[in-house]
């Protein structure tokens, strides 16, 4: 990582596949938040999917590194799959903060379907005091109070609300940020059934990703 970055965005998932409205809501949030650093973290085993991800972590990665491709200022981040195992946020996040001078700060960007279930995340009580939290608003899953979704009475007082429940401030200093932001419907799972389905979805993903997973036969005839 560029020891001259101040201001870093982690974005993590699945990326099965990674489409253009992940493409949308990072160059958003690069432009809104000022960040100077994207930095895209395949997962290799979401601990909060009931299964793994539907193609092997390679073909993830490299159709992430394909997409990011043409923007300089976005990168990946190889260390939860060369990791291995079960990918907690935690870990990314320390190993993140351990790569950078200690003033830089640290954005965590994510959907409010993932933000949902914070309360059940590893370590949840240290997540907020180790970085800035962005969450995107996501078909299907509106926003609520804070204290409904920590669902943990300690842990909501450590925040203040602040701009009419889109923004609030952690005792650390620490900001968690809510951006409603016109992104594509389209979920992953949903561009997987448009593929295996043999329906158009080229306009969903760029250009090298359509192009890699018609070269690798991703997708086709499978149960997803």
């Amino acid at each position: 990582m560029e020891k001259n970055y101040q201001k870093v965005g982690i974005f993590g998932g699945t990326f099965d596949p990674i489409h253009q409205g992940h493409i949308q809501v990072t160059l958003h949030i690069e432009k809104e938040l000022s960040l100077d650093h994207i930095y895209f973290v395949p997962a290799y085993l979401s601990p909060y999917k009931t299964q793994g991800s539907v193609v092997a972590a390679h073909h993830r990665l490299e159709m992430v590194k394909r997409a990011i491709a043409p923007f300089s200022h976005f990168s990946v981040s190889e260390f939860e799959l060369n990791k291995k195992g079960i990918s907690y946020t935690i870990d990314t996040l320390k190993h993140t903060k351990n790569l950078l001078p200690s003033q830089a700060e640290v954005y965590f960007i994510l959907g409010t379907d993932a933000f949902l279930g914070i309360s059940q995340w590893k370590q949840v009580d240290e997540l907020f005091a180790t970085a800035h939290w962005v969450i995107v608003s996501r078909p299907g899953y509106p926003f609520k109070p804070l204290s409904q979704i920590l669902n943990n009475e300690k842990l909501a007082k450590e925040f203040m609300g602040l701009s009419g429940g889109k923004e609030y401030k952690h005792f650390t200093g620490h900001t968690l940020y809510f951006f409603e932001l016109p992104t594509m419907d389209i979920s992953s799972s949903e561009l997987r059934e448009k593929i295996s389905r043999h329906e158009p979805y080229s306009s969903f993903v760029p250009k090298e990703v359509a192009e890699y997973i018609q070269a690798h036969h991703l997708y086709e005839n499978k149960d997803v």
